[in-house]
């Protein structure tokens, strides 16, 4: 189940940030564009909401275990860095509408 954070926000803003954790449980491997490749267990997915734009942007951070070049799921932690506007092309498509989802 998601947990999701909003900070305080002052009478003047009209956008402020959100953040969103998913625990993340039967997902395929993930690989940023360096090559580094986790089998994800967590993503904690940071957006703007604004009233006027339809569009959410949004910037997630995944973490899961390394994934070695022979495809053996290594112990060691690592993270992947993955933004909305460059790198909807690298996530899995049900982890992908899940977080559209959170972030209407």
């Amino acid at each position: 189940m998601p947990t999701t954070v909003h900070p305080a926000q002052t009478s003047s803003a009209t956008r402020f940030p959100h953040v969103t954790v998913l625990a993340l449980t039967d997902v395929p491997h993930m690989s940023d564009r360096d090559g580094t490749t986790i089998a994800p267990y967590s993503a904690c997915i940071t957006y703007m909401s604004d009233a006027v734009a339809p569009d959410r942007v949004w910037h997630g951070q995944f973490s899961g275990y390394r994934v070695l070049p022979s495809g053996v799921v290594d112990m060691e932690t690592a993270c992947i860095v993955l933004h909305s506007a460059t790198d909807r092309d690298l996530i899995p498509d049900g982890l992908l509408a899940r977080i559209d989802y959170v972030c209407i």
